[in-house]
């Protein structure tokens, strides 16, 4: 799985979120995991969900909620206002 489909399934779950008429959506590297339509391997998909997961953080709109000293663990956990 590559990190551009990755990021497509995260996309799909903020889209969801907004169709549901949520205005934020807090969610942890596991979550996502279990929400990915297009599951890889576990062991190889934690590291990169967290890392797609930051890379959609906003600064100014969005809170970590919880995070590792590595910030790849399944227990990452943000906060994304919606609309994105």
């Amino acid at each position: 799985m590559t990190f551009e489909q990755v990021e497509d399934e995260l996309k799909r779950i903020f889209n969801k979120a907004i169709q549901a008429g949520k205005t934020e959506l807090v969610l942890t590297s596991k979550d996502f995991f279990e929400q990915m339509e297009i599951k890889p391997a576990y062991k190889h998909c934690i590291p990169m969900c967290c890392k797609v997961m930051m890379d959609n953080f906003r600064e100014e709109t969005d809170e970590v909620l919880y995070h590792t000293k590595s910030w790849q663990s399944s227990t990452l956990k943000i906060k994304y206002n919606l609309p994105r």
